[in-house]
């Protein structure tokens, strides 16, 4: 019987939003098997659904053309009530007479806060499931019940590397897998919400239990560092848990599509935000990502007179942030100094990269380290944290901080932005030093690793597959 290769899209299928590292890990390893021809195993692809722990396979035409809308629109939502008042309440402040601006604001801020109290409220009415079960219906233009049960086979692998905490159940998986007898490969970004569940909004004990269950589950996990594979078996020999084969892959750090921005995008946020020399952080804006201490950094050097440049942080608003974002809209010491954007296409973050004088990235802990590496394959060189798996991600070609000594970043920010010739000699070396990897090479690995646990062909047959064109079929 002929081996297929089930990759679960759902996370694909289901994202709204700018690719985060998750969505990007799935969305390009897809976008490669999708490049290829003409070689078995046969890929594949499923999604999740959620009520009826099922899945339902996906046609390669509908994950090509939900690639295809990311690609265009990169990757981002429909923009919200909140954001569409923000560009025309910003647009009218030109026509407002001086004395009138404070109350105009004021007025503003009391429309945003409306706006949130009713979105907060609406999410509390209704469960997080029906949403992503919907969004997932309408990305693939049609219900489950248009979609055939996905028919797993003995010789088959399913591979699974998305929001798989949220979107996927395990124990579903197990069953499925005990019931036809494939193998099964998942992916380990890290173990944060067990070790520090105070900075994360899932709840640490239902993560624990995911982690054990991807430890039953699963013949394979790769894991994105050394630093999360050591954190996830230490994790599952303190809970008893069945520790399967792991590896390391390393993860594509070139942001895909043309460098360039497009025409349409000119009058972007992204591009008037950089009228003057900027500093860059691109992340998830959350506590663990620790924002507020390069806010506190720039107030202070603002407060020692110091002709601070721009900072823009590049990232989707996450947990336990509100009072954080209040402060930068209210704090008039730093108005104007520090940016926030939300909605940024990987065109305008490759333009962002580009130009900016070098990035920052002062995170608690991380099992990778993405933006580390993209700032270097952008040949920018970063100032970053010591947490976790950020230096190997950095490696010789970046400076790393403790992430909770705001005196040191103080020092060193003010350093860097006071002594071009240093940033200009730094990133000089990291474009000289720095070998980037590609998504291609990323996915090329995690294939190789699903396709190893696939039987293999007698030696007769295996002779005339090597002459094949290497490759992926996609029915």
């Amino acid at each position: 019987m002929t081996a297929i290769v089930w990759v679960n899209v759902t996370t694909l299928m289901s994202w709204v939003r700018p690719a985060v590292g998750v969505v990007r890990v799935e969305q390009e390893y897809v976008r490669w098997l999708l490049s290829q021809t003409h070689t078995e195993p046969t890929v594949k692809f499923v999604v999740f659904h959620p009520k009826k722990k099922a899945f339902y396979e996906v046609s390669a035409q509908s994950v090509q053309e939900k690639l295809a809308r990311r690609d265009v629109g990169g990757g981002a939502a429909t923009t919200t009530a909140e954001d569409r008042f923000k560009y025309f309440a910003k647009r009218l402040t030109r026509f407002i007479p001086p004395a009138f601006l404070p109350k105009a604001r004021d007025a503003g801020l009391m429309v945003i806060r409306t706006i949130r109290f009713f979105r907060g409220r609406l999410r509390q009415l209704r469960r997080p499931i029906v949403w992503s079960q919907a969004r997932i219906e309408c990305s693939i233009d049609g219900s489950f019940a248009d979609l055939a049960p996905a028919g797993f086979g003995q010789s088959d692998v399913f591979i699974s590397m998305g929001l798989d905490w949220d979107q996927l159940d395990l124990p579903v998986v197990y069953r499925a897998k005990q019931r036809h007898g494939f193998r099964v490969v998942l992916m380990c970004y890290d173990a944060i919400p067990v070790l520090f569940p105070h900075l994360v909004v899932a709840e640490s004990g239902r993560f624990g239990a995911h982690l054990v269950e991807l430890g039953w589950c699963a013949d394979h996990v790769m894991c994105i560092s050394q630093s999360t594979r050591r954190d996830f078996a230490a994790f599952l020999e303190q809970m008893g848990g069945h520790i399967p084969m792991t590896s390391v892959i390393r993860l594509g750090d070139q942001l895909p599509g043309d460098s360039r921005v497009q025409q349409t995008a000119a009058d972007s946020e992204a591009l008037r935000c950089a009228d003057r020399p900027f500093v860059l952080y691109v992340s998830t804006i959350e506590r663990r990502k620790n924002h507020e201490l390069l806010y506190r950094a720039w107030v202070r050097m603002r407060d020692h007179g110091i002709d601070v440049p721009r900072l823009i942080f590049v990232g989707m608003p996450g947990w336990g942030v509100s009072d954080f974002l209040a402060d930068l809209r209210l704090d008039h010491r730093i108005a104007g100094d520090i940016v926030v954007l939300n909605q940024v296409s990987d065109g305008e973050l490759h333009w962002l990269y580009e130009h900016c004088l070098f990035t920052l990235y002062p995170s608690l802990y991380e099992g990778w380290g993405l933006p580390v590496t993209e700032s270097l394959a952008h040949g920018k060189f970063c100032l970053c944290s010591t947490a976790a798996s950020i230096p190997e991600a950095g490696g010789s070609l970046c400076e790393y901080l403790d992430p909770w000594d705001l005196p040191t970043w103080v020092d060193r920010i003010s350093t860097l932005i006071q002594n071009p010739h240093e940033v200009a000699s730094r990133n000089a070396r990291v474009r000289q030093e720095f070998a980037p990897q590609k998504w291609a090479d990323t996915a090329f690995r995690i294939h190789e690793v699903a396709t190893a646990l696939c039987p293999k062909p007698p030696s007769f047959h295996s002779s005339q597959q090597s002459m094949r064109t290497p490759g992926i079929h996609c029915d």
